[in-house]
């Protein structure tokens, strides 16, 4: 079940404080129309109802979805740009649970990049793999960084999925490149079993992003 609370919230703009509900947990299968406020962001926007102003809100949050049996644990960086948490503790939350991907991720962008990827039936670790190659290619003599990559959409093209990512700049413009045919995503797949990664680890969280590449060519993803 999805678990929330409410608390105080102080307005940055006019300082009054109002009701503000927090999500722990959100079950998407159990409450299907919070997928919807998560996928548009206005679950985590803070409206004051004294003047007006609305501001976005992170908090952590943890995203399950039962039938497609992956959770997603949103957990905000810090001001130092760092995920603050317990290891040992989640990995021993993740024992309990059977076949679920299990992923960490830093930002409402990332959270919402993992629903989008797996709601696609697809390998986040191939996806990342993918990025890379597109970014080899096409986007680092740009001086565009690896991490402004995204993953935005997937659709059938001939024989092999054709895959969209999205270049988000800090001023908030992007644009879409597509990488399709058998050299795109079958490829960095195929480069997962090349290198005998894992078909899936179940056991433990993982943040799974564009680092994932020097694992991925290790044999260690």
């Amino acid at each position: 079940m999805s678990k929330s609370s409410d608390i105080l919230y102080t307005c940055p703009h006019c300082q009054k404080r109002s009701r503000f509900v927090v999500w722990q947990s959100i079950n998407v299968d159990l409450d299907p129309m919070l997928k919807k406020q998560v996928m548009d962001g206005s679950l985590f926007v803070f409206h004051c109802p004294s003047c007006g102003f609305s501001q976005e809100v992170g908090y952590s949050v943890l995203y399950h979805d039962q039938r497609n049996r992956y959770m997603i644990w949103w957990i905000p960086e810090d001001e130092n740009g760092k995920q603050q948490y317990n290891v040992v503790e989640l990995n021993q939350y993740a024992r309990t649970l059977s076949g679920y991907r299990l992923r960490l991720v830093p930002s409402f962008n990332r959270l919402r990049e993992k629903i989008y990827i797996f709601d696609c039936g697809l390998d986040d670790r191939a996806i990342e793999i993918l990025k890379r190659y597109v970014w080899s290619a096409y986007l680092e003599d740009q001086g565009i960084q690896m991490s402004q990559v995204y993953f935005a959409d997937s659709y059938q093209e001939s024989e092999y999925p054709a895959i969209e990512l999205a270049i988000l700049t800090p001023g908030g413009n992007h644009r879409i490149i597509k990488a399709s045919g058998k050299n795109g995503y079958p490829r960095a797949v195929e480069l997962l079993k090349k290198n005998k990664v894992p078909n899936q680890e179940f056991t433990k969280w993982r943040t799974i992003d564009h680092t994932y590449w020097d694992l991925a060519e290790r044999g260690e993803g």
